[in-house]
């Protein structure tokens, strides 16, 4: 029997995030368990008199995330 079947780690960017995915990460590998990431997207609702429109925010927060999993993906896969 297997101690843990399957980790998700949620992953916002942060240094903090880093450290817990590096940690889960580890632990997957010594207990053969299938690992799980999901980026984290803070809710913005922008600020239409700055200029600053939700839909923006949405999209540059979406490829930040496309970008950091696809670094994760290098790192954990090498």
């Amino acid at each position: 029997m297997k101690i843990f079947e399957n980790i998700l780690v949620a992953v916002d960017g942060s240094d903090s995030a880093i450290h817990a995915l590096n940690y889960a990460v580890d632990l997957a590998k010594k207990t053969k368990a299938k690992l799980e990431v999901i980026y984290i997207v803070p809710y913005a609702i922008g600020n239409i008199d700055a200029g600053v429109f939700p839909s923006e925010i949405e999209k540059i927060e979406y490829n930040n995330a496309k970008l950091f999993l696809e670094l994760i993906k290098k790192s954990i896969l090498r």
